[in-house]
């Protein structure tokens, strides 16, 4: 039986940097029945980051909440929270990542499985940088209900707008309605699709909006 030789790495940075120059990628091996596509499932995902252990890299998945008082309203949000230990250095960084159940059905067990399942997928190979394809998990809709054309870049537009102007109102509830939107989900999906760099810029928009939100919840709820 071969055991496995851990290389030895000064930092955490560097152990990350060995990992990704390795290119390990996850294979799509299980099946959405609904989008009739494959993804790579989280076993997998487990599966391919753990080829990082030889750099002395370990992770751990957790699910947590925030509760914030808005408006004399309690909002939770629940997270996965995602750290990646790096073994000689003692470092570590984390993400979190928004628990998005569809419908905001939190009285469905199985839309809350299904919503923490993708939550820790997405964050795990985020965090890694893993090569991987997205899933039905998501709360898009299939490709094939989105057309080509619809005025695709102004509908983005308005979404930023609108979400920017909330937040500007302090009506932080109703920028996470935007952001958790069907409509906002059609357009992640269709510039996903049809343009990926675009895709990547308005992801990043929108995640830093929602950093803002949750930013300026907490500092409200320090000030009460």
């Amino acid at each position: 039986m071969t055991e496995k030789t851990e290389v030895k790495v000064k930092s955490l940075v560097e152990a990350l940097n060995l990992f990704q120059q390795d290119n390990i990628r996850a294979s799509k091996g299980a099946t959405n029945p609904f989008f009739k596509s494959k993804y790579a499932d989280l076993d997998e995902i487990i599966a391919s980051v753990n080829h990082g252990t030889k750099y002395g890299l370990s992770f751990t998945q957790t699910v947590d909440f925030e509760s914030h008082v808005v408006a004399d309203k309690i909002h939770t949000t629940q997270f996965v929270r995602t750290t990646i230990y790096h073994n000689s250095s003692d470092q570590c960084i984390t993400s979190r990542c928004i628990i998005a159940v569809k419908g905001n059905k939190f009285d469905d067990s199985h839309a809350i499985g299904s919503a923490i399942t993708y939550a820790k997928r997405y964050s795990l190979s985020a965090i890694y940088g893993l090569a991987t394809d997205d899933d039905g998990n998501a709360n898009s809709n299939s490709p094939k209900n989105l057309p080509q054309s619809g005025g695709w870049t102004e509908k983005k537009t308005k979404m930023l707008v609108s979400i920017q102007e909330a937040i500007d109102s302090e009506d932080y509830a109703k920028a996470k309605q935007f952001i958790h939107s069907s409509k906002a989900g059609d357009i992640l999906e269709w510039f996903k699709l049809n343009k990926p760099s675009e895709y990547e810029e308005l992801n990043q928009q929108v995640q830093s909006l929602i950093e803002v939100i949750e930013d300026a919840e907490h500092f409200g709820t320090s000030n009460d």
